[in-house]
């Protein structure tokens, strides 16, 4: 392993940082343009907003006064190896089959890289923990090649979860370190998870994420509750185009992939997209919510930084393994089963932050010794001047385009629901068949 000082440190952060893309945390997203934005730049495919807390963690830790911080842009390996003294290479999901091409080469970029290399905080991706000697046959030569490729400039990787780590030790690589995600680390070593009185299920006001189709009879039940948007409501809320076909076919298609609650959310105006952390934090902590429940993991970990108790509903092994590493309350779904209002009510009695406050510090140690140890800094920088309240705002729910719309369109689907649901088993069957 090697160790830098701590005098100046000229650090390469291998990631480009282009206004208004998915790990621009440095300026207000323009949500009156933001349709357009993502039209021209990203082909109309939303990013994941949620990159950028853990992006946001990690570059708050690490920028301290002795370093000196550039973001990817053009340069060669040899400019690299001659102007850098270490690249870090944020890094979320990269070990699984989707990604297994990117692998390959990536490793002969690296393998040109003369400087130590930090991967920070990566992770495996898989349906289920059985899941990983089937992952390691897939993809297992590939992985390998990557990250020779790392250690080989002298780097190491940093690993979200248990479940990463037996991935890496499998393919004989027994040093990366479990850290977790800087995202958690991000409002300094004292945050704990204060203990809140249990309300009874009529007072019980949740925020939702991820796939609502596996808890859509708790969303109708729970009329004050909200959904969080990361990426995938993105059109329906910014596209005035999006309801302009009214077919049966389109609402078929709308009904499979999104569902009747979806809709009556967007008609209500409880379904928000928010692409700044700080409107996210803000937007939170002042809601007077007291539960989150659904299957992103950072659209959990917002809620319990902002104090909230979270439950992860875990639907693959990237969620499982972080939650469980941080002891965040978490319960695996089981195929398509759709919870109801008692199951998650159950679910948030038994939502208990003991282990996870117990334990907390110590795992903030334990990411700050790596960060440490490589050199990178010599204690984490706990001025993080980006998740702050006061800069939070309202502005991102000046601009949806469709509301009033989207309350006829419920109307629409909701009187039709039988036919939707019986064009639906028709093309469940057709694609088995």
């Amino acid at each position: 392993m090697q160790v830098r000082g701590f005098d100046m440190a000229r650090i390469l952060i291998w990631r480009p940082i282009v206004k208004g893309n998915e790990l621009d945390i440095f300026n207000k997203t323009e949500y009156d343009s933001l349709y357009e934005h993502i039209r021209v730049n990203f082909n109309g495919v939303c990013p994941n907003w949620g990159n950028k807390l853990w992006f946001m963690g990690l570059y708050s830790q690490i920028n301290d006064s002795n370093n000196q911080i550039t973001f990817r842009s053009s340069e060669t390996p040899e400019e690299i190896n001659d102007n850098y003294d270490m690249i870090i290479y944020p890094m979320a999901n990269f070990f699984g089959r989707e990604w297994a091409g990117g692998m390959e080469a990536l490793a002969e970029v690296f393998e040109k890289i003369k400087i130590p290399t930090y991967i920070i905080a990566c992770g495996v991706q898989a349906d289920d923990y059985s899941d990983l000697d089937t992952l390691v046959s897939d993809i297992g030569d590939r992985a390998k090649k990557f990250i020779s490729a790392i250690y080989n400039t002298g780097g190491e990787f940093a690993l979200r979860g248990e479940f990463s780590k037996e991935f890496f030790v499998k393919l004989g690589f027994d040093s990366a370190v479990v850290t977790g995600c800087p995202s958690l680390y991000q409002l300094g070593r004292n945050f704990r998870m204060n203990s809140l009185e249990k309300v009874e299920m009529s007072e019980l006001k949740p925020l939702f994420n991820g796939k609502m189709s596996l808890y859509s009879k708790a969303a109708l039940y729970f009329s004050e509750s909200e959904y969080f948007d990361q990426d995938h409501y993105f059109p329906m809320l910014y596209d005035e185009t999006f309801l302009n076909d009214r077919s049966l076919r389109a609402k078929l298609r709308f009904y499979r992939s999104f569902g009747l609650e979806s809709a009556l959310y967007l008609s209500e105006g409880r379904l928000k997209h928010i692409a700044d952390m700080d409107d996210w934090y803000a937007y939170i902590k002042k809601s007077r919510f007291n539960y989150s429940f659904g299957t992103r993991i950072h659209g959990s970990i917002m809620p319990i930084l902002s104090g909230i108790p979270a439950t992860v509903f875990a639907i693959d092994t990237r969620t499982q393994e972080m939650a469980e590493f941080y002891n965040i309350p978490c319960v695996r779904a089981k195929g398509n089963e759709c919870l109801n209002e008692r199951d998650v009510y159950k679910l948030y009695l038994e939502a208990d932050y003991t282990k996870f406050n117990q334990t907390y510090e110590e795992k903030y140690l334990k990411y700050e010794s790596f960060l440490r140890e490589r050199g990178i800094v010599s204690k984490i920088n706990e001025n993080n001047t980006f998740l702050k309240e006061e800069n939070g705002n309202d502005y991102f729910d000046r601009f949806i385009k469709n509301r009033e719309e989207f309350k006829e369109f419920y109307k629409e689907l909701k009187r039709i629901r039988p036919l939707l649901a019986l064009g639906d088993t028709v093309m469940k069957l057709k694609e088995k068949l």
